[in-house]
């Protein structure tokens, strides 16, 4: 099969995957999907963009054909970017990434590529002036929304709103057809999202979280003080009560710690080096001692080294690679950072850790117990522990 390469890493499709199978290949409808994270919805995407290939078969055609992925952070973006630029460029395919950190201004830079992947925010600002660039646009036949449940949220979600709409208006005023797909884990009103995507041509899944096979066993530890002790009192009790989780969840397989912002995240890092010891094989222990003179950042260049790490936006692009690298790698086995990790990187773990000292939305909560136990990454059931106030 020609297109094959771009599911060379999967075996078979899981469950998920074959049910929307069809209608990813064989329809021209747009979806708006939610199902379980971790359920390979990156596939989802890859079938759709494979229909579109079969569609003006790529590679023989001359029709300028334009593929837009768009994701609610740069990091993503850059995970899947290094994921598809490989596969597409076996079919002759350039892809392009285009975030707040690249320098690209006007989407005249953007025509030679095929596959874009973008944030909103990025997306919205080069196409305000969507008429001067009317016929690049009509080159766009397919747009897929990772984490579209961020429409939702006030900040973010107006940005990939005035995206979505433009591409809407634009596809109208120009008379040509423009498929989206959405995909979120935590997407409750999907009907809505179909109606707006354009009911009559637009069809809608929600798919139960235990209908793929992932086990997560959720703990909740409650923290008894009242609503008037400070966040960062109530943070540095929750400190004091992660070795003892620790000790009798993470039986050395890959931890995640979510914490509330960055000063969190680092001083939950500093006790961890106090009081608890990750016992790193001698092999581990040489690894990131290597490592360790390519990290910038002073205060991650010692918790690295005792197989603890953090990550938020604060770091360096370099420093935060190193550690997605070292986390992946099996090298570095507890990770504490940010929850906007939650909507970022595809970081897998066996153990994750909530600390939520002040309330947490239900959305943003199954973002993160959802890394424990994601299918095909850990081989067991995943265990999710939600620090959190009696009140809350």
């Amino acid at each position: 099969i020609r297109y094959q390469t771009l599911f060379a890493d999967i075996e078979q499709f899981n469950e998920v995957q074959a049910k929307l199978f069809n209608d990813c290949v064989f329809s021209d409808a747009s979806l708006v999907v939610s199902a379980p994270t971790g359920s390979g919805k990156t596939t989802i995407f890859l079938l759709a963009i494979m229909q579109e290939l079969i569609k003006v078969n790529w590679p023989e055609t001359e029709k300028e054909i334009r593929l837009i992925y768009v994701a609610p952070t740069r990091a993503l973006c850059s995970e899947i970017f290094e994921k598809w630029e490989e596969k597409f460029s076996q079919l002759a395919m350039r892809c392009c990434e285009v975030t707040g950190e690249t320098s690209v201004t006007d989407l005249a830079e953007l025509e030679k590529y095929h596959i874009i992947l973008t944030t909103p925010e990025k997306w919205d600002s080069l196409t305000r002036r969507w008429r001067e660039n009317i016929n690049f646009l009509m080159s766009v036949r397919l747009v897929m929304i990772d984490e579209i449940h961020l429409l939702n949220e006030a900040r973010r979600g107006a940005a990939l709103e005035a995206t979505i709409s433009r591409i809407k208006i634009g596809a109208l005023k120009s008379g040509h057809t423009v498929r989206l797909i959405g995909i979120s884990a935590t997407l409750a009103n999907v009907q809505d999202v179909a109606k707006w995507f354009g009911e009559a041509n637009t069809k809608a899944y929600t798919i139960s979280i235990n209908s793929h096979g992932s086990g997560v066993v959720e703990r909740i530890v409650t923290i008894a003080l009242g609503e008037e002790e400070s966040f960062f009192k109530v943070d540095a009790i929750m400190n004091w009560r992660l070795p003892g989780i620790l000790e009798r969840y993470w039986d050395g397989k890959p931890t995640l710690v979510f914490c509330g912002t960055r000063m969190c995240a680092e001083n939950t890092v500093k006790y961890l080096m106090k009081n608890f010891d990750v016992g790193l094989r001698a092999d581990q222990e040489k690894l990131l001692e290597s490592v360790t003179n390519e990290i910038f950042n002073r205060d991650l260049r010692e918790c690295v080294r005792m197989g603890i790490g953090f990550h938020h936006g604060g770091l360096t692009i370099g420093d935060r690679l190193i550690v997605e690298h070292m986390y992946r790698t099996g090298n570095l086995p507890v990770l504490v950072c940010t929850q906007t990790l939650a909507m970022g990187v595809n970081f897998p773990a066996h153990l994750v850790i909530v600390k939520a000292p002040s309330p947490i939305s239900a959305t943003e909560m199954l973002q993160m117990t959802g890394r424990a136990g994601r299918v095909g990454l850990t081989s067991d059931c995943g265990v999710a522990v939600i620090l959190t106030r009696t009140c809350h």
